[in-house]
């Protein structure tokens, strides 16, 4: 009979919450940064709103760009650095690494938003393509962690961590629930990969692959409710700066917000290598067979040719990559370009109020 094993053993609840508030968080601030662009061009870099739709689309082949150019170095280089992670006991494995730096990266970004750039390039296409590699970092980071915590020994009762504790739930013996989980968790060891991959409980993926997915949409809401009127609460609270201000000041909170997640939630990612080793797992790779960063990121390539259900995962990515950028980019343009006039109405009449005596003239205001 085969022996079998978890994956990931000692898998907790935090570490299923950890990199579910990593994917709120990197698709809130990129929301943010998408929605308040145009705005920020108009306001802060002075650009012409008949250039608008020009530099804003630039900034979005930037991105892109930048993203395709990332992301196979970030995903290689997290497998890279849970390859040494077993050799050296101190470090932790690749996830924590790249999470720190994506969240860095992204700190850096929206502060050069909010105090650096002076001017539209190259200062903002700058700081554009260092966000663009921090959000790259983010996501890349959180499938991986999505992918552990598949193929772990986490179970729902888990996150109840109010209700009976883990004596009362040994004299009561499993529930269906944990049964359930214990069946997507348990797996053929690496003989024998393959085959687990169909033992393990496409229900229960699903539960997972949509609990990330609602953490995300979450993030959105999130940006749009609170994010994006933060610069309008700066300039009610302040009313003596100008809208550019508090613009400036709204991407720097908004990015030492980055750098306070880069510091909590690393610590709470799921470390594999440290875990696995806890459990007595030994190392998948000998010293004699260590492989080397690029003939790892070209075996990471060479997958595709083999399994058709990798390349209609490409397929798909480019589909849902298109349309999302299409939508992310023409939606706040088209916002601008519809509010703009009223906002130029606003400003003559703020500017009129301020050059006008105390009697004013009623007839000169523009409403």
């Amino acid at each position: 009979m085969l022996n079998t094993k978890v994956l990931n053993p000692r898998y907790r609840a935090r570490n299923l919450v950890a990199y579910n508030v990593a994917g709120f968080a990197c698709i809130a601030l990129a929301v943010f940064l998408l929605s308040t662009q145009p705005f920020y061009l108009w306001q802060v870099m002075s650009l012409d709103p008949s250039e608008m739709g020009a530099t804003v689309g630039s900034l979005g082949v930037m991105d892109e760009v930048t993203a395709i150019a990332v992301a196979p170095l970030f995903g290689t280089l997290i497998d890279y650095i849970n390859q040494l992670a077993w050799r050296h006991s101190l470090l932790p494995s690749g996830t924590r690494y790249i999470a720190a730096i994506a969240f860095f990266l992204l700190f850096a970004s929206l502060s050069s938003y909010g105090s650096l750039a002076k001017r539209v390039f190259p200062d903002v296409y700058i700081a554009r393509s260092v966000f663009a590699m921090g959000v790259t970092g983010v996501m890349s980071t959180v499938v991986v962690l999505l992918h552990e915590a598949i193929f772990s020994d986490f179970s729902w009762h888990k996150l109840v961590f109010w209700g009976n504790s883990g004596a009362d739930r040994l004299q009561r013996g499993p529930s269906e629930g944990d049964v359930e989980d214990s069946e997507r968790s348990s797996f053929l060891d690496s003989q024998d990969t393959s085959a687990a991959g169909g033992q393990s409980s496409t229900r229960a993926n699903g539960k997972l692959s949509a609990l990330l997915g609602i953490a995300t949409g979450l993030g959105s809401i999130f940006s749009v409710s609170c994010l994006l009127t933060l610069p309008n609460r700066l300039g009610e609270s302040h009313p003596y700066l100008a809208p550019k201000d508090t613009l400036r000041m709204a991407f720097t909170i908004v990015g030492c917000s980055a750098l306070v997640l880069a510091l909590v939630l690393v610590l709470f990612f799921y470390d594999c290598v440290r875990e696995r080793r806890a459990a007595g797992y030994s190392s998948p790779t000998s010293d004699q067979t260590r492989i080397p960063y690029f003939r790892m990121m070209h075996q990471g390539l060479e997958a595709a040719k083999n399994n058709s259900r990798i390349r209609v995962a490409y397929c798909g990515a480019l589909v849902s990559r298109g349309t999302s950028v299409a939508i992310t980019v023409f939606i706040p343009l088209l916002v601008f370009k519809f509010t703009m006039p009223r906002a130029n109405v606003g400003l003559v009449y703020c500017r009129t109020l301020r050059a006008t005596p105390a009697k004013r003239d009623t007839s000169s205001w523009p409403f």
